[in-house]
């Protein structure tokens, strides 16, 4: 019986060394996988109709990492045909890792961190005895914890200050209120190569000597990117924190319980007692800040007394301020630049 020939070998997609040219079909991006013809792209989740070519993401290209592509509501990426931005957005978000609404992110981002710190500083001063050392980390941690917060407003209203301007610049038939057409900004600000760089800063020079320490000042500052019936801090707006998981009754001087059990004028009623309520929290926390940092905590004669869990409500009052904010112009933020009249592709190259 002869012997069966070898059997057939397919040649190798693609040589790594030689002289031979890759054929068209097999020429990839570099530093990628090869090309996977009608197959599921290792990275992104999206099927490539002629052939999905993987993206190099150690660096994405201008059009992707900021949105700006051009075109309302497609995006065009490298190897891929373009594709819808319902498609694209989570696309993008995968590939950077994070989530494509970046709003505040930075702000949040550093006030978590001071957050550690400050209930890192009242957890040690928890374990010590009791005494002067003691009880001035607790007021060294209250201080932190406010500062934190006062530092957050601060850079939030520099970020959307930023994000607003630079959006003009993109599209200047978008309307803005006359509070950010008339912003004075430093002349090295507007020569400024960098766009989204020249407008944070400048919108840092006109908050970094304010301090952001009531909550008639956060509304003043953030409600200018908000829709006029749903403004921070509102009778529309407070119902929600209200009933937030996160709420704790000496924040609002109601239950959730009880809030829900009023309904018409008394609810309404309701939600103004809550905003009162809030700003005095707020405001004595803010105060004893003050205290210590100008008095030494000694307001007239004699040094108030201060205790672990005093400390630890306060910085998580903050914390929940924050946190409520945040929430609240990440999803109003968007929005507002809509109702401005910035098209997608705009808010898409702003971030949001």
């Amino acid at each position: 019986m002869p012997p069966l020939p070898p059997p057939e070998r397919s040649p190798p997609r693609f040589r790594r060394s030689g002289n031979r040219l890759p054929s068209p079909n097999e020429t990839r991006a570099p530093h990628s996988r090869p090309a996977r013809p009608h197959g599921r792209h290792p990275d992104c989740d999206l099927r490539g109709g002629d052939g999905c070519h993987p993206v190099n993401i150690g660096r994405l290209p201008p059009a992707i990492e900021s949105g700006d592509n051009g075109c309302e509501g497609s995006a065009v990426l490298p190897g891929i045909s373009p594709v819808r931005k319902s498609v694209a957005a989570p696309m993008r978000a995968r590939i950077l890792g994070r989530s494509r609404y970046l709003i505040l992110e930075t702000a949040k981002q550093h006030f978590d961190e001071d957050y550690a710190r400050a209930m890192a500083m009242r957890d040690h001063a928890d374990g010590l005895p009791h005494g002067v050392l003691r009880d001035d980390l607790l007021r060294s941690a209250w201080m932190v914890g406010v500062g934190a917060g006062d530092a957050f407003f601060c850079d939030a209203y520099a970020d959307l200050v930023s994000r607003t301007l630079r959006a003009k610049e993109r599209q200047t038939n978008g309307v803005i209120p006359d509070r950010l057409n008339n912003l004075r900004v430093p002349v090295i600000a507007v020569i400024s190569a960098a766009s989204s760089w020249r407008w944070r800063m400048a919108a840092r020079e006109l908050i970094e000597k304010e301090s952001v320490l009531s909550l008639k000042q956060i509304k003043d500052l953030l409600n200018v990117f908000c829709r006029k019936d749903h403004r921070l801090l509102s009778q529309q707006t407070i119902e929600g924190w209200v009933l937030h998981g996160d709420a704790q009754q000496r924040h609002f001087s109601v239950s959730r319980a009880n809030f829900l059990a009023t309904a018409g004028a008394a609810r309404n009623t309701a939600r103004k007692s809550a905003l009162e309520a809030l700003d005095r929290r707020m405001q004595t926390i803010f105060q004893r800040r003050h205290d210590c940092i100008h008095n030494c905590d000694r307001p007239k004669y004699a040094i108030q007394p201060i205790s672990s869990d005093a400390t630890r409500k306060a910085i998580e009052d903050v914390g929940f301020l924050v946190a409520r904010c945040t929430d609240h112009m990440r999803g109003e933020y968007t929005e507002y630049l809509r109702a401005c009249g910035f098209t997608g592709a705009t808010r898409n190259g702003v971030g949001a």
